[in-house]
């Protein structure tokens, strides 16, 4: 029984009306789809580099603490290339009912692999910083420089909610 409830946990998506509830908080007509798309636009390399950076890091780390096991090691490999196509994913894919599933659907994956949401939410902090400090330090323009800043901000908490509350659903399932 307990199995059974871990598996459906998994296997549910997030309702429409808690993705939709998300939404209506960080989303309000369109503005954070809009300003994903514009932080890409401005500063996608400086991103997609600081991510691959602190991500490799953190793999090296993961690995280090995983057993000589190759499929774990092989699988710890995996979460990096997967991160990086979600990131692009997550600036570049309308902010919908979709893009909020998929974000829910990356716990899974982690909690999966037994990575802890406590992990999971460092790494996200220490990319969010690094790539802020590369932002204010590459622009020129601090008016740019702030609107993208903030937006990384608003996409760490939006993403780290959602996760939370997947984390939490895949916890009390067993």
């Amino acid at each position: 029984m307990m199995n059974e409830q871990h598996l459906s946990a998994e296997a549910a998506p997030i309702s429409d009306e808690e993705a939709a509830m998300r939404l209506k908080h960080y989303n309000r007509d369109g503005a954070l789809g809009r300003a994903l798309n514009y932080a890409w636009l401005m500063a996608g390399p400086i991103i997609i580099d600081t991510h691959h950076q602190v991500g490799a890091e953190l793999v090296r780390r993961a690995k280090a603490a995983t057993s000589q096991d190759e499929l774990a090691r092989f699988q710890v490999d995996n979460v990096l290339k997967d991160s990086l196509q979600s990131l692009q994913d997550r600036f570049k894919l309308p902010v919908n009912l979709d893009w909020v599933r998929r974000v829910a659907a990356s716990a899974v994956a982690f909690h999966s692999l037994s990575i802890p949401s406590a992990a999971i939410t460092t790494g996200k902090v220490e990319v969010a910083k690094r790539t802020v400090i590369r932002i204010h330090d590459e622009f020129s323009d601090n008016e740019i420089a702030v609107q993208v800043v903030n937006t990384l901000w608003t996409l760490l908490a939006f993403e780290t909610e959602i996760l939370a509350w997947k984390f939490g659903e895949l916890r009390r399932a067993g």
